[in-house]
């Protein structure tokens, strides 16, 4: 494989989407943070309903995608249900 780099000046679209998910554990974070905020009492002790939250959470967030024609999609991991 040849390890030479060739870059060009050819520009291609980028759409950062963030998706704010359920948070279940009471531990992570500060009170004032996204962590805190998101923290869903109910996902604390419920890991089905925790894996439909985030299942949701997902899905929203490739929607939203689709709708604005993104072509390609990197999911970030979703803690809890990936690891």
């Amino acid at each position: 494989m040849d390890s030479k780099k060739e870059f060009t000046n050819d520009k291609f679209p980028v759409m950062f989407s963030f998706t704010a998910g359920p948070n279940a554990n009471r531990a992570i974070g500060k009170p004032e943070g996204t962590m805190q905020r998101t923290l869903n009492k109910r996902a604390m002790n419920d890991y089905d309903f925790f894996k439909e939250c985030i299942k949701n959470a997902l899905r929203s967030s490739l929607d939203g995608m689709a709708a604005d024609d993104v072509a390609i999609a990197f999911a970030a991991p979703l803690w809890g249900v990936t690891n």
